[in-house]
């Protein structure tokens, strides 16, 4: 299989106006046990990068696997979060469910979160019960994806 696919990349020449992006892949032992995601955005030159320097908000694991990792977060957007790597907001974690819960960012800074029907449930500060639904969040919020091992985020004005 490896060697079908290195004939195939090499067999092949592109004419490319955006940058080349080249894939190896060391092992053909692993592709029938991993599948791997890539997702690659090109943009113009007009269009430029626009960094997330007007984010208004930072969403941070502040408990659990991923400690210290964050998030900037800006009003007007969706962000899905969970365990695959095409989510906005990836938690490769076993307790997260592929597709775990969605943060709904109105323009005029209201906050939703609602749970995707995950299997062991989000939940907001020190709830016992997971939320159902859409719940609207709060600055300073925690918001804690499965009760056991949980993986705890907060939301905070940045």
């Amino acid at each position: 299989m490896q060697d079908r696919l290195q004939r195939y990349v090499a067999d092949r020449d592109y004419a490319l106006s955006q940058p080349l992006i080249k894939l190896q892949i060391i092992s053909s032992a692993t592709l029938s046990k991993h599948t791997i995601e890539i997702h690659v955005r090109f943009s113009s030159e007009d269009e430029g990068f626009q960094a997330d320097d007007d984010a208004k908000y930072e969403l941070k694991i502040i408990k659990g696997q991923g400690q210290g990792m964050s998030w900037k977060i800006k009003p007007g957007k969706t962000y899905n979060i969970g365990r695959v790597a095409s989510a906005d907001i990836c938690l490769p974690y076993d307790n997260i469910s592929k597709k775990q819960a969605t943060l709904y960012f109105m323009p005029d800074s209201k906050i939703t979160i609602v749970d995707e029907g995950s299997a062991n449930g989000t939940f907001i500060n020190s709830d016992e019960n997971p939320i159902k639904g859409s719940l609207e969040l709060k600055i300073g919020d925690q918001i804690k994806f499965c009760k056991t091992n949980p993986v705890v985020m907060t939301l905070s004005e940045k």
